[in-house]
């Protein structure tokens, strides 16, 4: 990554997960960005359960958390419910 690029950081949406982004994160990542594309708690398969007791404030402390450890202030794009999680952290940061 050179300096001029920013970090990007993609958010999946409600029935979806960071994988579902590989072809994207591989792309961005060719082309000289830093890409990050989790999967947010409770979307894994074996934690499908756990995902009730999840609320929009949890995953958004998730995205901060990951957001405060990218190199530069990331581009942020989502999917769906991860498109509201976009524009919410969006709002809170650089």
């Amino acid at each position: 990554m050179t300096a001029a690029n920013p970090s990007v950081l993609l958010i999946h949406g409600a029935f979806s997960r960071g994988a579902h982004f590989d072809a994207w994160r591989q792309g961005f990542e060719r082309a000289g960005f830093s890409c990050v594309a989790p999967t947010l708690q409770g979307h894994e398969p074996s934690e499908r359960a756990a995902v009730a007791g999840l609320s929009m404030t949890d995953y958004e402390a998730t995205l901060e958390a990951i957001r405060s450890r990218l190199v530069t202030p990331p581009v942020i794009a989502g999917h769906s419910m991860g498109g509201l999680l976009a524009q919410r952290l969006a709002a809170s940061g650089p």
